[in-house]
């Protein structure tokens, strides 16, 4: 028998004792159970996509209004958690300030198809670093590298220490960091833990500025570019196991053609701001059963006939509530700043549109949630 523990936030319900017994491998029982569990609480829900360093500026707020924000309130239902993504390199370290202050910000780190040109190596790197502690199978060989290592660096530190006549111990590799002028630091810190950093993403492509690129040589270089990078990030996210969240917009053919000959078919994945036709949908719901998809407060505006038209069409358990903060704020709420708090309305009208009570919206969403994300 194998013990399951439940998420946090269950647990910080249920107590801390809280632990059930299931045998190993009953994935259909640990889905059956969670819900139960689930409809012995309050209503909550997890913001699945939201960009707080963004919605913050735009508030014109620092990082610690954020307790504030995340009390707010919309039709009588709490916000659980969210997952704060960062998907430039230039926005990662104030991610990570947001992960590690706050118990219920989880975080997706990755880059953006408008942001191609700033990947490399490198960013690939620091990518991995930043997940790889939170990886489901983190490879045993990597951290006994790292920690050979960390040993070969502090012997041959305290060899020159003593050699030199300095008695000061040396710092460890651990406690090395490099600092630089305006207090950023930018060492690689290659194993350093961040438990709430769950993710990879956002990535994929966009298509959407083509106009702007210039004559077709230049098109077909962005778009190889942008190609390239998707791959590369998929890869990595395979690689360390990790939840790959998906962007993808006026460029379908080639989201499917990467995605059905590069990610595998039960891998967690969120296809994040569903807007594409609904042929995409079905064809990726139908090829990889580890995919959900997110929809916004875009589903609300009176105008979009055709996308709540998709939301009919995607099952109920593949279905992922997301603000995508600060941007596409719900009715009654469109053209303000849009903030976790408002996927309230977002679960409303998906109820509406399926027909059913808005409670098993958030129900089902929360364990579509933990299914994705594992919180």
């Amino acid at each position: 028998m194998q013990g399951i523990m439940l998420p946090r936030t269950l647990l910080a319900r249920r107590g801390p004792s809280s632990r059930i017994t299931l045998a190993q491998g009953s994935k259909n029982r640990h889905v059956q159970l969670y819900s139960c569990l689930y409809s012995t609480v309050s209503r909550t829900y997890i913001d699945t996509h939201t960009h707080l360093d963004m919605i913050l500026k735009r508030l014109r707020q620092p990082h610690t209004h954020y307790p504030a924000l995340c009390k707010e309130v919309h039709l009588n239902t709490p916000m659980e958690a969210c997952i704060h993504v960062s998907c430039s390199p230039a926005t990662f370290e104030d991610g990570l300030r947001l992960v590690e202050n706050y118990d219920n910000v989880y975080g997706a780190f990755g880059v953006h198809p408008k942001s191609a040109k700033e990947y490399n190596l490198s960013v690939a790197k620091r990518i991995r670093s930043i997940l790889l502690p939170t990886s489901r199978e983190a490879s045993v060989h990597d951290r006994d590298m790292h920690n050979s290592h960390t040993a070969e660096n502090d012997e041959t530190n305290t060899k020159r220490s003593i050699e030199s006549g300095n008695n000061k111990q040396p710092k460890s590799s651990e406690d090395n960091t490099r600092t630089a002028k305006d207090g950023r630091d930018t060492s690689d810190k290659p194993f350093v833990r961040r438990y709430r950093a769950i993710a990879l993403g956002e990535c994929g492509l966009d298509y959407s500025q083509r106009d702007s690129w210039g004559g077709d040589e230049k098109i077909r270089h962005e778009k190889e570019l942008q190609k390239r990078v998707f791959i590369d990030q998929i890869q990595l996210a395979v690689k360390l196991n990790v939840p790959l969240v998906i962007h993808t917009r006026e460029a379908e053919d080639d989201t499917l053609e990467i995605l059905m000959r590069h990610l595998p078919s039960t891998h967690p994945t969120h296809l994040h701001c569903f807007t594409s036709h609904v042929s995409l949908a079905v064809a990726l719901l139908k090829s990889h059963t580890g995919l959900c998809i997110g929809f916004t407060g875009a589903v609300t505006f009176k105008s979009a006939h055709v996308l709540r038209n998709t939301v009919r069409k995607v099952p109920l358990n593949r279905i992922l509530l997301e603000t995508d903060g600060p941007f596409m704020a719900p009715e009654p709420h469109r053209g303000k700043t849009c903030v976790p708090s408002m996927i309230p309305y977002i679960a409303e009208c998906v109820a509406k549109v399926k027909g059913v009570d808005a409670s098993q919206v958030y129900e089902q969403a929360r364990i579509n949630t933990h299914k994705v994300y594992g919180i």
